[in-house]
């Protein structure tokens, strides 16, 4: 597999996204995000994808990291799903 990545700026603080994963015989996946601080002051993104899917994504201070444990990550939605990135 193979992705190929380009960001931009667009409009006043956000930054847009375009991604293109190659996965051979199973095609290529596309996706547009936009990056940039939301409503809440939040680093936020909104993610669409070529198959349909979309995504509402915000920076997570990792405030509910088990005892002893302390990250910075992102939580991320779509309809049907919920992810969390930690690092």
């Amino acid at each position: 597999m193979v992705c190929t990545r380009s960001f931009r700026t667009f409009g006043k603080g956000w930054i847009r996204l375009e991604a293109v994963w190659h996965m051979g015989e199973r095609g290529d996946r596309r996706e547009a995000a936009l990056f940039g601080v939301g409503d809440d002051g939040a680093l936020g993104v909104f993610s669409f994808t070529n198959d349909g899917k979309r995504s509402v994504g915000r920076l997570d201070d990792g405030s509910d990291a088990p005892p002893g444990h302390s990250f910075r990550g992102a939580d991320a939605r779509r309809p049907g799903a919920h992810a969390v990135l930690a690092g």
